[in-house]
């Protein structure tokens, strides 16, 4: 007997709750989905314009002098391209004249171009049977690394 009322008592609020729980035709129209986040603040002012800088100059540099151009890095924190090549006359002014006011440029002399160097990878990757079969050297991996320097400078 104890047992029927503990669960007539148990069960009759669950009874009565989705009745309070229903909506009625007064009921407050539903929120707007919240506001897309504000993009976060950069660290790098200027960032952007050092990066489409650099692209610029990698586009015409690397197909106007492919016997010279070895590369360009950007240097966020100095807010700077940092251009690769072998001193060429011309060169230096040409690519001076594609960076805007703000951003500094640094030239870097190298031996050897990014086309001499990609004709290295090719030439080696070709060779790395003989480099097998010939002298036991497994080659597990042959690239030119294309260094960007990212927000640490």
């Amino acid at each position: 007997m104890v047992h029927r009322r503990l669960t007539a008592l148990l069960t009759l609020p669950l009874l009565a709750l989705p009745a309070c729980t229903m909506p009625t035709a007064s009921a407050a129209p539903q929120p707007s989905p919240p506001p897309a986040p504000a993009p976060e603040p950069s660290y790098w002012p200027g960032r952007e314009q050092v990066m489409e800088t650099a692209g610029r100059i990698e586009d015409a540099a690397a197909p106007g002098w492919p016997q010279a151009w070895a590369g360009v890095e950007t240097d966020f924190p100095g807010r700077a391209v940092v251009v690769h090549r072998i001193p060429t006359p011309g060169m230096d002014a040409e690519i001076r004249a594609m960076a805007p006011a703000g951003v500094g440029l640094r030239f870097v002399d190298t031996v050897y171009s990014a086309q001499t160097l990609d004709d290295w990878v090719t030439r080696v990757r070709a060779d790395q049977t003989w480099w097998q079969t010939r002298h036991g050297v497994i080659i597990h991996s042959v690239r030119r690394v294309r260094r960007v320097r990212g927000p640490g400078g």
